[in-house]
C-alpha cells in the first residue's frame, strides 16, 4: 500500500500480515514569485517520488482510490503497469463539489486508466458515457455471520437508521416522517445510530417536533450488527449515496428497508414490494405511507426479511472478491499481451 507521508500508517481495521505500507514523500512546497512555476516544480518532484516507489516495488497492477493527486500522477509514473481506479465518491457529489471544467478534466484523466470501478450502476453508466472503461463492483458486506432470525414480529419495535448525522445522510427528512407517525404508534421507537456535525441541529428539531422522547440516540457503537439484528425496520433518507453500506448491512440482518431513491446507490439493491420500498426522492407522504405499511403488517415484514437476507447474499465477501479476482486477472493478462 502506497500512502502519503502525512497519513498515519496504523489502520482502523486488522489487516493481513502480507500487507506492507510504503510511504511516498511529498515535496516541500516552495514559494517562487510565479505561481504556475510552484505547481510545476512540485508535481515534477512528486512524479519522481512516485516513480522511485513504483520501480522499487514492481507491482503487477496499481489500484488507486482516486483521492488527492493520484489521478494526476499515476499514469506518468507507471508506464506499462495497469492502473485501476476505484471511485468512492458519487459522481453527483464530485460534480457538485467542483467547477464543470475541473470535473471534466478529472474524468478525462480517468479515461486513461485501464479500468474505473464504480460502486453503483448509475455512476458506472455515467463514466462509460464519458469514455471510461467502467465496471460496477459494490463493496462487500463485512459483517461476520451471526444467528440472524427472520421472526421480526418478536423483535423490539425499533425502526433504525445508521449514518453520521449530517445533511448528506438526511436524518432531518426522517425526523419529518417520524413526526407524523410517532403519535399513532406509541409502542414503536426510532433509533438513530451515529454522530456528526448536525447533532445539535437535529436534537433541536426533535424538540420542535415534540418527538424527542420517541427517539433513541446511539452516538457511538462498536457493534452495529447487533443493533440491526434487534430492530424490525430500517429507514434510510440519504440525499445521495455511492455504495450504501448501512443499507447492505441492514439487509444482511434481515431488515426490510424504506428509503429514498436518491441520485445513486439504493436503487441497485432495494426492490419495491420485495425487500422494501424505494420512494421517489423527497416524496415525504409516500415515505410515511410505506413505513406505516411495514409497521402495521407483520406478515409483510417477515416476507421482506427473508428477501432482504437473499439480497445480502449478492454482496458477500466471496462473491465480491471473485469479481475482483476476475477483473485483476483480465487486466493483467491484457497488459502483458499488448507489451
Amino acid at each position: 500500500i502506497l500512502i502519503p507521508s502525512n497519513h498515519k500508517t496504523a489502520s482502523f481495521y486488522t489487516l493481513d500480515k502480507r500487507i506492507t505500507y510504503y510511504t511516498i514523500e511529498r515535496p516541500r512546497q516552495i514559494r517562487p514569485r510565479i505561481p504556475k512555476l510552484t505547481s510545476f516544480i512540485y508535481y515534477k518532484k512528486l512524479l519522481q517520488n512516485y516513480k522511485f516507489a513504483i520501480n522499487n516495488i514492481h507491482p503487477d497492477v496499481i489500484i488507486s482510490t482516486l483521492q488527492g493527486e493520484d489521478d494526476k500522477i499515476l499514469k506518468g509514473a507507471s508506464v506499462h503497469i495497469p492502473i485501476i481506479g476505484v471511485n468512492h465518491i458519487s459522481i453527483f457529489l464530485r460534480s457538485k463539489g467542483s467547477t464543470l471544467k475541473s470535473f471534466e478534466q478529472t474524468v478525462k484523466r480517468w479515461t486513461k486508466f485501464d479500468a474505473i470501478i464504480a460502486l453503483n450502476r448509475t455512476d458506472m453508466l455515467l463514466l462509460k458515457q464519458k469514455g471510461c472503461n467502467s465496471f460496477f463492483i459494490p463493496n462487500p458486506c463485512s459483517f461476520d455471520k451471526k444467528n440472524t432470525t427472520i421472526t421480526k414480529s418478536e423483535h423490539p419495535k425499533y425502526i433504525v437508521c445508521v449514518g453520521r448525522l449530517d445533511y448528506i445522510k438526511g436524518q432531518d427528512r426522517l425526523l419529518k416522517v417520524w413526526k407524523q407517525l410517532a403519535p399513532k404508534y406509541p409502542n414503536w421507537t426510532m433509533v438513530l445510530v451515529g454522530d456528526g456535525n448536525m447533532r445539535d441541529q437535529y436534537e433541536k428539531l426533535e424538540i420542535e417536533y415534540n418527538i424527542q422522547h420517541r427517539i433513541k440516540h446511539i452516538y457511538n457503537s462498536n457493534d452495529v450488527q447487533t443493533i440491526l439484528q434487534h430492530a424490525s425496520i430500517f429507514a434510510f433518507t440519504s440525499r445521495t449515496e455511492c455504495c450504501p453500506m448501512a443499507l447492505i448491512e441492514a439487509f444482511s440482518c434481515a431488515l426490510p428497508v424504506v428509503c429514498y431513491d436518491c441520485e445513486s446507490g439504493p436503487r441497485d439493491f432495494v426492490e419495491n414490494f420485495y425487500n422494501g420500498f424505494l420512494i421517489p426522492n423527497n416524496n415525504t407522504e409516500l415515505f410515511i405511507s410505506k413505513l406505516e405499511t411495514l409497521i402495521t403488517n407483520t406478515d409483510l415484514r417477515k416476507t421482506m426479511s427473508i428477501n432482504a437476507l437473499s439480497t445480502a447474499q449478492r454482496v458477500t465477501k466471496q462473491i465480491i472478491m471473485a469479481q475482483w479476482d476476475d477483473l485483476l486477472a483480465s487486466i493483467v493478462k491484457n497488459t502483458k499481451s499488448t507489451n
